[in-house]
């Protein structure tokens, strides 16, 4: 098992951190559409990598995902404007997810 360095480390809590502070963000932005707002806030992980994150953390930000799939799984979504398929209540379970993480 190789270990991660302290700077590279430090550096993805860094990148995590500074995504979650623009996603908490979007979600803030009164005037736009509550489906906008999510997905502007989950795309604030997109590409993020995970891989030199403390153990602890990478599986929280997994496990959030994870959940969000799971709130999403019986709606038909290819993009994300389909996001507006979503109901108030969901686009909340999911923001609150991300909140949380």
């Amino acid at each position: 098992m190789s270990t991660i360095s302290a700077s590279r480390r430090d550096t993805a809590i860094m990148d995590f951190t500074t995504r979650k502070l623009k996603a908490l963000g979007c979600f803030c932005q009164s005037g736009i559409p509550q489906w906008k707002r999510t997905t502007d806030g989950m795309r604030c992980f997109k590409g993020l990598a995970i891989s030199d994150l403390p153990p602890k953390l990478s599986q929280n930000i997994e496990r959030c995902f994870l959940r969000i799939n799971r709130v999403t799984a019986s709606y038909a979504i290819e993009k994300w404007e389909d996001y507006q398929k979503l109901t108030p209540e969901d686009l909340t379970k999911i923001e609150t997810l991300i909140i949380e993480l």
